[in-house]
């Protein structure tokens, strides 16, 4: 608001009236009131840009931006679907990482499960696909409908998302189906040839893609091999009176925070793929390539987000029991049998009483009549692993392992603990 003033000159008997005008302050696009950002801030403003300049992107500010905004993703999907603090943050950084599919070298599935009815899971994929880019929400899909969908609907450079509700449906004695999720993992391998007929006669081949970003909801497991390939999230029925919203009546308010997280996302792309590079580099593991996009986007946004991911990692894969063989279960009791006991050979017998006293582990009903593991199954297991047992105290003859013949396997099967590490290293160097 313009003020005015009288000014004296030298001169007693002039007066002149001098308008004083506040001096303004210079625009920035996407600044509004009370330090609040609007999505301009976040990015809008630089649709052609790979990445901010270094005095932009690099400061602890932009870095405080994207930890805030994750922050915020993982507690509006909380108002949505109950799940542990951990489960939010890992679906939080899976839907953002899901733009790196466009860059990756694998594409893990995102996999709601639940136990049985009335656990949200429809929501909880109607949520995520509020939140992804290009979704494509289906509930019945054939194995050629999927890498069809995938090549009706990429955009430019966003590839669709599929979400598909009633997996274990759609997957039920479907090996061709199996086939064509699970080869979306792999980007080496993320094609499908298919045969082309006209009036019945072969007309050459066609080749399509199964690259892109997957979303499932269903009850209980997937079969092994996808699960191996899936971050999976288990649900469970909500206590009685808890509040859960509604997501009719929310769609506006969840595209609003779909395009922060594009525009955040538009402006970090270069940066979360040069630490996607660095992780990929340093993992020679399944769980590490699952999570290494996840970790990257972790790692650019700041914060203790680093922390937060290796954490929901090592929650999430060690409780998922469904995706490992029964005979790799069975090498691992036995690897930990040896770490908690020394000696050069551990007799059959005591491996087995050892791995019965486990309450909790499935041992003691291991048999189809509930009879507990025995040593001739333990026997059958490291069979696999080109293992067997001798003769380890020749005076008695009882048979057993011996640690320098296991040793081998065990380096190459790693435990759980050893495989998910605790390493951590800089955002950038």
């Amino acid at each position: 608001m313009n003020t005015s003033t009288t000014v004296l000159d030298a001169n007693p008997d002039e007066e002149r009236r001098v308008e004083i005008v506040p001096k303004r302050r210079k625009h920035v696009p996407g600044q509004i009131r009370n330090g609040a950002t609007a999505p301009a801030a976040l990015g809008r403003s630089l649709p052609n840009a790979e990445a901010p300049s270094a005095d932009k992107a690099d400061t602890d500010e932009t870095i405080s931006a994207g930890a805030r905004l994750l922050a915020e993703t993982a507690d509006t999907i909380g108002e949505f679907v109950k799940l542990e603090r951990h489960q939010h943050e890992a679906v939080t950084l899976w839907l953002v990482a899901s733009r790196c599919t466009k860059f990756a070298l694998v594409s893990p599935m995102l996999y709601f499960s639940a136990p049985g009815k009335d656990c949200g899971k429809t929501q909880a994929l109607d949520t995520a696909g509020e939140l992804v880019r290009n979704p494509v929400r289906v509930a019945d899909i054939t194995a050629s409908g999927v890498y069809r969908a995938i090549d009706a609907n990429a955009i430019d450079d966003s590839l669709p998302t599929i979400l598909l509700d009633q997996a274990y449906l759609n997957l039920r004695e479907n090996s061709r189906m199996m086939a064509v999720l699970s080869g979306g993992f792999d980007r080496n391998f993320s094609k499908s040839i298919v045969s082309g007929y006209r009036d019945g006669v072969p007309d050459g081949i066609e080749e399509f893609s199964l690259w892109c970003p997957k979303v499932l909801a269903g009850n209980g497991a997937l079969p092994a091999n996808l699960m191996d390939h899936s971050i999976v999230i288990r649900l469970a029925r909500k206590p009685h009176g808890e509040p859960v919203k509604r997501i009719t009546y929310e769609r506006t308010r969840l595209a609003y925070l779909r395009e922060k997280i594009d525009a955040w996302w538009d402006c970090n792309k270069t940066h979360i793929r040069a630490e996607l590079r660095m992780l990929s580099d340093g993992r020679d593991n399944r769980v590490g390539d699952k999570w290494a996009a996840m970790l990257a986007v972790a790692r650019v946004a700041g914060g203790d987000w680093e922390q937060k991911a290796r954490k929901a990692m090592s929650l999430i894969e060690r409780s998922d029991d469904d995706s490992m063989d029964i005979h790799e279960r069975v090498l691992q009791a036995v690897q930990r049998y040896f770490r908690e006991h020394d000696g050069s050979y551990a007799l059959s017998e005591k491996i087995v009483a050892w791995m019965n006293a486990d309450p909790e582990a499935p041992w003691s009903s291991f048999g189809k009549r509930g009879e507990p593991f025995s040593v001739y199954n333990l026997r059958d297991s490291l069979a696999k692993f080109q293992v067997r047992a001798t003769n380890v105290e020749p005076v008695t003859r009882r048979r057993g392992y011996r640690r320098a013949d296991l040793q081998p396997i065990f380096d190459r099967y790693p435990l759980p603990d050893d495989e998910l590490g605790e390493e951590s290293g800089p955002i950038s160097e």
